[in-house]
């Protein structure tokens, strides 16, 4: 089992809903005003259902020739003297009324569905968003990401079964009392035979919600192929890795159909049972109505239709629940990442219009101590270091020594567990560090591009930026390349940047982080993988900002290193943490 799984089946049991929880989970995001009306719709739908189908006793009796004076029930009052022409003509006008509730109920209810998918995502992906760096980094984004997609439209489901199945509860009850109103003798004994028979569905049952959540491990394991797969693909290829990639891809779907296909299997079974009792009770009401009874034709036959109506629709309703079982575990995966996340969100930044804090001395980082979940050795004890105002500073060591940790404080994205980071005097906790990072400007080694104009990409934080200030920007970052584009900083950016080479995929990077104008700028292995030429354009650029802003370089390139006024080497650190 992965850590990943861990991570998911403990979130599950921490955060199972029962079906009422689920209920009241789903109604809060439905307004009172719609909820009335469509209960309202429902209702109507549902009556003149029932009422049509009523009408086939006057209008049966009327086609086998029978007076209905003879034969009418007491309930028919009456419609038994009603012309047979106008009768007619209250049925079609009685189906076409019904048929515009039924477009306007099923609208109604598509649309209530659509927004509570909708805002339901919106309010994970917000909760994900806000959230602390420290909590996120120590997850999945691949098990996020089939929660936000996947998942949500299964728990989407919910509200739309729930919605199902109040309508067509309603509508079996009227159908019902309906049947009672023209034979109740009749009707009782087959919802008695009806009730024996529906004993395998609570066989059933138990397997839907096993089924359930074996669906939503094994989408959640494939999505973490295709997301990891797909990202990594050229590494793939690079290392002869393709055939494992296809061959876990290949177990993950399998994973997918073996659980998807066990749950149709049960639904299937439940079809052919409710089919199965449906024919039984139509036999049986034949024999005993027709030829063991003296039931009158003209009472027989819309009592047949009611079943007949009734039969799938009391099926329909037991496929609906384990439907709602099935989906049930989504929303409670969906409900617990969002109360995960909100429990971990980060402090609300209120300062907005606030005087900046100004970096003219130094970032001082005084016995600062930093632990990571899972992790026994902690990746800072008691460390203490400084950053001179407007210098470059680089920070070396190897993988796993803390080079990204250390950024990550610095820059104000996370907090230490002990000591204390402080810009001048300030203390960089609670506003004062969310303020701080609002200073500062982060290139990492695989920069994040996106489809779209260059423009767009350098003005991704800032979309009212001017043409100017773009253009100043890539000049900072000697993203000259620009000029030889037949349509400039308007040029076309595929998806991952796919088409501009490294080198000038991380220009583009630097150019977005100089665009903020930050009072400290962090370059993480920025030259990692590039050749001499774009390497030497990404020095040109920080010797022109030199002194202009404090830099942070995380490096293992010497070349790279030497351009620092100070170099705060983590290689001891490192041998420690694995010590």
């Amino acid at each position: 089992m992965s850590g990943s799984d861990v991570n998911l089946e403990s979130s599950e049991a921490r955060h199972a809903l029962s079906h009422g929880d689920a209920l009241r989970f789903i109604l809060g995001y439905v307004g009172p005003g719609h909820l009335a009306l469509l209960g309202a719709l429902l209702v109507l739908t549902s009556l003149s259902e029932g009422l049509g189908l009523l009408l086939l006793v006057p209008v049966t009796q009327l086609i086998v020739g029978i007076d209905a004076t003879n034969l009418e029930p007491a309930w028919l009052g009456d419609w038994a003297n009603v012309p047979p022409a106008v009768l007619l003509a209250g049925v079609v006008a009685l189906i076409c009324a019904r048929a515009a509730l039924v477009y306007v109920t099923n609208y109604l209810r598509t649309e209530i569905d659509l927004s509570f998918t909708r805002d339901l995502r919106r309010d994970a992906h917000r909760a994900l968003v806000r959230a602390e760096w420290r909590w996120l980094a120590g997850r999945h984004s691949a098990d996020h990401e089939a929660l936000l997609l996947g998942e949500a439209n299964r728990a989407g489901m919910l509200l739309d079964q729930a919605l199902f199945l109040a309508s067509a509860t309603i509508t079996l009850l009227v159908l019902i009392a309906a049947a009672l109103l023209i034979s109740p003798d009749l009707t009782l004994g087959v919802l008695a035979i009806a009730a024996i028979f529906a004993l395998p569905f609570l066989i059933l049952k138990g397997r839907t919600a096993r089924d359930a959540e074996s669906y939503a491990d094994a989408y959640a394991g494939l999505h973490r192929e295709v997301s990891g797969g797909l990202a990594h693909l050229r590494s793939a290829r690079i290392a002869g890795a393709g055939s494992v990639m296809e061959q876990r891809f290949s177990d993950a779907s399998e994973q997918v159909r073996t659980t998807e296909l066990r749950y149709v299997r049960h639904g299937f079974m439940l079809v052919a049972i409710v089919q199965a009792v449906a024919a039984a009770l139509l036999a049986g009401m034949v024999y005993f109505a027709l030829i063991r009874g003296d039931v009158a034709l003209s009472i027989f036959v819309p009592l047949l239709a009611l079943l007949a109506r009734s039969a799938p629709l009391a099926g329909a309703i037991l496929q609906g629940i384990r439907q709602w079982r099935h989906a049930q575990p989504a929303l409670a995966r969906l409900r617990g990442l969002i109360e995960e996340a909100r429990g971990h969100a980060e402090v609300e930044f209120v300062g907005a219009g606030s005087r900046p804090i100004q970096l003219e001395r130094s970032i001082e980082l005084k016995d600062v101590t930093l632990k990571f979940e899972g992790r026994e050795a902690p990746v800072f004890h008691a460390f203490s270091a400084s950053i001179a105002a407007n210098s470059v500073t680089a920070i070396t060591g190897p993988s796993g020594s803390g080079k990204s940790s250390l950024a990550d404080i610095v820059s104000g994205l996370i907090e230490p567990d002990g000591g204390t980071v402080s810009v001048d005097d300030t203390p960089l906790v609670g506003q004062a560090r969310l303020q701080w990072r609002a200073q500062v400007a982060y290139a990492e080694q695989a920069p994040f591009l996106f489809a779209g104009s260059i423009a767009e990409n350098i003005a991704w934080a800032a979309p009212d930026t001017s043409f100017h200030e773009v253009q100043s920007a890539l000049d900072a970052a000697s993203a000259d390349f620009i000029d030889r584009l037949p349509e400039g900083v308007n040029s076309a950016v595929q998806e991952e940047g796919r088409g501009f080479s490294g080198g000038e995929k991380q220009r583009l990077a630097l150019a977005r982080a100089l665009l903020r104008k930050p009072q400290l700028l962090i370059l993480d292995e920025v030259t990692a993988s590039l050749d001499q030429s774009n390497k030497d354009a990404i020095i040109q650029s920080i010797e022109m900002m030199r002194s202009k802003c404090t830099i942070l370089i995380l490096t293992h390139d010497e070349q790279f290193a030497a351009l620092a006024d100070n170099v705060i080497d983590l290689s001891g650190l490192a041998d420690e943490s694995n010590g």
